[in-house]
Parts: C-alpha cells; sequence; structure tokens
C-alpha cells in the first residue's frame, strides 16, 4: 500500500451520555439582543427593518442574481457601506431610492414588485453576520470600473471606492 493512499481507520464507538439536566434549548429562543451582538461590529448600528431587508434582498437579485453568491454579499455590503457613509442617506430604504445624483441603482423602480429567492436573504445575512468580502470605503459597483479606484472584481462586477 503506497503511504500516499488514504488508511481504513478503525474507529472505537463512542459511550452513551445520559443527560444529567432535562433542559433543553430551543434554537428559536434567541433573542433579539443575542442576535445583535453576533452582527458584525462594521454594520451593527445600523438598524434594518423586515421591509428593507425585502428591499435590500430584491436589489440584490435585480443586480446580481446570475453573480457567484459573493459577489451577490458584496452588493448587499456595498449598500449597507452606503448607509454608514456621510455621502448617502442614512437608511437602506434611503439608499437604495436615493437619486440626489442620479439613478443610484437602475432597478430600484422594480424592487417592490419584486420576490428575491433564498439566495439573495443569504447574501445580506451574510453581509450582517458573516465574514466580510468588502472594505467599508467600496461604495460602488457596475460592469465596468466606475473610478479608478478599484477594490475587486467579482464574476462581472468591478467594486470600486467612493
Amino acid at each position: 500500500v503506497s503511504p500516499w493512499q488514504k488508511q481504513p481507520v478503525e474507529v472505537e464507538p463512542e459511550a452513551e451520555v445520559i443527560p444529567t439536566s432535562t433542559a433543553t434549548v430551543e434554537t428559536s429562543d434567541v433573542s433579539e439582543n443575542a442576535i445583535s451582538e453576533a452582527r458584525n461590529e462594521r454594520y451593527s448600528a445600523i438598524e434594518i427593518s423586515g421591509d428593507e431587508l425585502e428591499e435590500l434582498a430584491a436589489l440584490i437579485y435585480l443586480e446580481a442574481r446570475g453573480e457567484p453568491f459573493e459577489g451577490q454579499q458584496a452588493v448587499a455590503e456595498v449598500v449597507l457601506n452606503r448607509v454608514l457613509s456621510d455621502e448617502f442617506p442614512n437608511t437602506v430604504h434611503g439608499v437604495i431610492y436615493d437619486t440626489k445624483y442620479g439613478v443610484q441603482f437602475t432597478p430600484y423602480r422594480q424592487v417592490a414588485s419584486t420576490t428575491p429567492t433564498e439566495t439573495q436573504y443569504e447574501a445580506v445575512s451574510g453581509a450582517l453576520y458573516g465574514d466580510l468580502i468588502l472594505d467599508e470605503g467600496v461604495l460602488y459597483f457596475s460592469r465596468g470600473a466606475y473610478n479608478s479606484r478599484i477594490y475587486a472584481t467579482i464574476g462581472g462586477h468591478v467594486f470600486c471606492y467612493g
């Protein structure tokens, strides 16, 4: 047998563990405070309503549904980074519908009538609770570079600093 081939390993069965407590923990009993503490520090101060969560997931669907998951999460991070920026409105809804400097997200008028998939909700969750993909200063994405301050290209989108 070659040393590079996996060798079968015999494992002793684990002894049965008898519980010492009858208490059970339901995952649905997690408090809102525990959830907010688990949120990424960068976005911990952002309040996001259920309607805004739906809008953000719909925007991701419209802007990036054919992109890899990382690209979809990065779109969520751009919106959240804008909420933190002094250059944009301070709510998710305000950022999505911002037209102060022209239309920011081309399909924004379709957001209300779009039904996102679970993948887009997972992208929002990844941005809020998972490992971050972008720096906080990344405020733009498009099919081509918005400016010369490129942070990354993910799938078909180029993400740029503001």
